[in-house]
Parts: structure tokens; C-alpha cells; sequence
């Protein structure tokens, strides 16, 4: 059976392989052009560690080169190249789930949109605190600009 850490650095490996086949997919430009299609957000010797190899690049760098520098769309850098880096990331630092937790994080529901305002919302027991105390009830009456007039002529009288 393989080393662990041996696997780790097949995985890293085989990542700085697939960006290397992006690049070369997208005429194989020099790291300095590269750099200048990114807007310099990124520098040559983190472009250079990415290619090695040897340590996996932040999830920043790997997509402003795959969008920016290698000029694929977002929907695939999104789609396919964020699960294979997770999966290394994973690799490199599992997540451990907290003590008596729930370790299965898409048990919560996603965001959806609220009925009354149309907000997407995530927490729909604190949006509906929120529609409580902000957002009037019909038919209730709500301290309007007359009642502020007639307590300002109170005070003045």
C-alpha cells in the first residue's frame, strides 16, 4: 500500500498536470503574458509554484489562471475544476466534523426566495422575525407621519 504522503503528492502532482494541459490547450503562453492577462493579480513565481507541482495552488490563483489567463468560462472552471481541487484540498486538510455535530452539511436547505418580499433567504426563522418587527401587517395601523404632527403639536402646545 502507498505511502499517504505519497498519494498527496501524486494528487498535487496530477493537479499542476491538468493546469499545465489548460495552459497548454490555451496556446501554451509564456507565465509573463499569463501574468498580464491576469491583471498582475497574480505574480510569475506563484504562476511557476502552481506548474511545479509541488504545493497546490490557492483556489484564487487556480481560477484567475484557468478564467483569466487560460480564458476558459466560469461555468467550466466552476463545474469541473473546484470539485478536483476540493478533492485535494481534502486531501491536504480534511475537515473534521465538530463534536457531536452533524457532520453532513447538505442536510440545510438552500437559500430560496421569500414569498412576501422576494428576498433570497437563508435563515427563514430569522427573515421571519425580520417581517415581524419591519414589515407591516395589513390592516394594522402603523405610527405614521400624522401621529408624529400630532404628538410634535402636543409638545408645542
Amino acid at each position: 500500500m502507498p505511502h499517504p504522503n505519497q498519494d498527496l503528492a501524486a494528487a498535487i502532482a496530477d493537479f499542476a498536470y491538468q493546469l499545465r494541459r489548460a495552459r497548454r490547450d490555451a496556446g501554451d503562453l509564456p507565465l509573463r503574458q499569463l501574468v498580464r492577462r491576469m491583471g498582475h493579480s497574480t505574480s510569475f513565481s506563484t504562476l511557476h509554484r502552481a506548474f511545479e507541482g509541488k504545493t497546490l495552488p490557492s483556489w484564487a490563483v487556480a481560477e484567475a489562471l484557468l478564467v483569466q489567463g487560460c480564458r476558459l468560462s466560469e461555468d467550466t472552471v466552476r463545474g469541473e475544476w473546484l470539485p478536483r481541487w476540493v478533492a485535494v484540498k481534502d486531501l491536504i486538510d480534511p475537515l473534521e466534523p465538530p463534536a457531536g455535530g452533524r457532520a453532513d452539511a447538505s442536510v440545510v436547505a438552500p437559500p430560496s426566495a421569500c414569498p412576501d418580499c422576494g428576498l433570497l433567504v437563508a435563515d427563514p426563522d430569522t427573515h421571519r422575525e425580520f417581517h415581524a418587527k419591519h414589515i407591516p401587517v395589513p390592516g394594522q395601523r402603523q405610527a405614521g407621519a400624522a401621529d408624529k404632527r400630532k404628538r410634535r403639536r402636543l409638545r408645542l402646545a
